[in-house]
């Protein structure tokens, strides 16, 4: 089969069961920190981090935590507010059913 013939992936891929370099940095990141010390540590640093300059450790390292792109879908009943703290609330949902706080929820 020709090399960028139709139909051809371009090569095998990743063998299954294998992983990224990126999954074995976090697994490696993960057992450091399953140290009650280390963790401890690491929450002290960010502390400080944080203290001295909030927004420069927001944009540094809150920031590219979060996803690139979510979708928002606005309701016209709600306000902007109102909106993107119910869709938080969906995004974070880990069962796979919304949850809401009632005094955000308006009644037309």
């Amino acid at each position: 089969m020709a090399r960028f013939e139709v139909g051809n992936p371009g090569g095998p891929g990743r063998p299954p069961g294998s992983w990224s370099g990126r999954r074995r940095a976090v697994q490696i990141i993960d057992e450091i920190l399953a140290d009650a010390g280390n963790a401890e540590a690491l929450r002290a640093a960010l502390q400080r981090r944080f203290d001295r300059d909030p927004v420069r450790f927001w944009l540094r390292i809150g920031a590219p935590l979060l996803p690139r792109e979510s979708k928002l879908e606005l309701d016209s009943t709600q306000e902007i507010g109102q909106a993107v703290y119910l869709a938080l609330l969906r995004m974070n949902d880990t069962e796979g059913q919304s949850r809401t706080r009632p005094e955000l929820e308006r009644t037309p």
